[in-house]
């Protein structure tokens, strides 16, 4: 693990809910649970776009897969939660993951 990374399951998701990814030429294929589907609805649209892209990247990365293609239960599905158009496939763009702010310290400052 990267210290200080953030996580970009939301919580109640486990390695179960990635049902399966499947190669086909240059396109990888990742069929999602309805679990999963669930809970990622409470995502932010940035969240959303953090968890799509790092499967994107990490997937894209590997030799000859180029593109990367979603399905939750076998399905084709219009969204993940609201932002990304999943009916299509999706090409790698790291630009899209962004770092979460950092919290504002709970300590109260001093003033001179």
């Amino acid at each position: 693990w990267e210290e200080n990374a953030a996580r970009a399951f939301p919580d109640g998701v486990s390695i179960d809910d990635i049902l399966g990814v499947r190669l086909l030429d240059n396109m990888a294929f990742v069929n999602l649970s309805s679990n999963m589907y669930r809970c990622c609805q409470s995502l932010t649209a940035q969240q959303e776009r953090n968890l799509i892209y790092a499967i994107v990247n990490t997937l894209t990365s590997l030799k000859r897969i180029t593109a990367v293609q979603f399905q939750v239960e076998g399905e084709t599905v219009d969204t993940l939660v609201s932002e990304i158009f999943l009916r299509g496939p999706l090409i790698r763009n790291p630009g899209l993951i962004v770092k979460p702010e950092p919290e504002e310290s709970a300590e109260p400052t001093e003033t001179p």
